[in-house]
């Protein structure tokens, strides 16, 4: 018997794995979508404030909201990693976007070909879906990613002009 991190068990008999504890792997893989749609945000975000767009509250403010998260999932889960506190992201998902002034309704934005906020099932699908990293591409950062990209590029296959000096 063999302890795996996130504390998945183990034995080991003739060719096959029979996993004791099946709940990590289902909560790693439904967690991983969230973890890379929160660093596309997080990216976008960072940039907004370093470009000045978006003005942060204080220090003190910043660490009293901190504490204050603490103490409420440490209500909500206590000591546990596990139960309600796992969806307790998605608000900071929201808060990102009402920053960046985007709509935290990211699957009804897939549906404007189809009607938009008119169509049931954008509504729907809002709802029951889970939220993929597609569902939070920001087009201009990637534009920018592109346009850097390719101005390197295009650095790299200009000859380095030699300057004459005149005497």
């Amino acid at each position: 018997m063999m302890l795996l991190p996130e504390g998945i068990l183990f034995t080991r008999t003739s060719r096959t794995l029979h996993f004791l504890e099946l709940h990590a792997v289902r909560k790693l893989l439904l967690r991983l979508p969230w973890y890379v749609s929160f660093f596309w945000k997080a990216v976008y975000w960072l940039t907004s404030v370093l470009r000045g767009h978006i003005e942060l509250p204080s220090k003190e403010k910043q660490r009293a909201d901190i504490d204050n998260r603490r103490k409420i999932l440490k209500e909500i889960c206590g000591e546990q990693d596990w139960g309600a506190g796992n969806v307790s992201g998605n608000s900071y998902l929201d808060q990102i976007c009402h920053d960046l002034q985007i709509s935290p309704l990211r699957k009804i934005q897939q549906w404007a070909k189809w009607g938009g906020i008119w169509n049931p099932l954008a509504w729907i699908s809002e709802f029951v879906d889970l939220y993929l990293p597609e569902d939070y591409k920001f087009l201009d950062i990637e534009s920018e990613i592109e346009e850097a990209i390719r101005k390197k590029s295009d650095r790299s296959k200009k000859p380095i002009n030699q300057h004459k000096v005149e005497e």
